[in-house]
């Protein structure tokens, strides 16, 4: 799990957040029941794709290291996930990440 994904989705880009500033993750249990893999952008997407029998795929996997930096799961029903915990964290102020650089001080 890398939560620099989920500092792209805590803020506006034109309004960016401190660095150290307290951010919030929601862990959730997820079903992800026969995933679409794929290794290409799929943005005009609103659901998973059909297979082969004609029954839509259950969610879509996007590949690490191709259309995105970090594995992406795309749920497209409300009851395929339930919220486990929030964690609050925050950044050391010394943190050398991608998204820290990007990050006023």
């Amino acid at each position: 799990p890398v939560s620099s994904k989920a500092d792209i989705y805590t803020e506006s880009h034109s309004d960016r957040l401190r660095r150290t500033a307290n951010r919030q993750l929601l862990i959730v249990r997820t079903l992800v029941g026969e995933a679409f893999r794929t290794r290409a952008s799929m943005p005009q997407a609103s659901k998973p794709p059909d297979a082969e029998d004609g029954i839509p795929f259950d969610s879509v996997v996007a590949e690490a290291g191709s259309c995105v930096d970090h594995v992406e799961v795309m749920l497209c029903e409300k009851n395929q996930g339930l919220p486990v915990v929030l964690v609050t964290y925050k950044h050391k102020d010394c943190c050398n990440c991608a998204e820290c650089t990007k990050r006023p001080s």
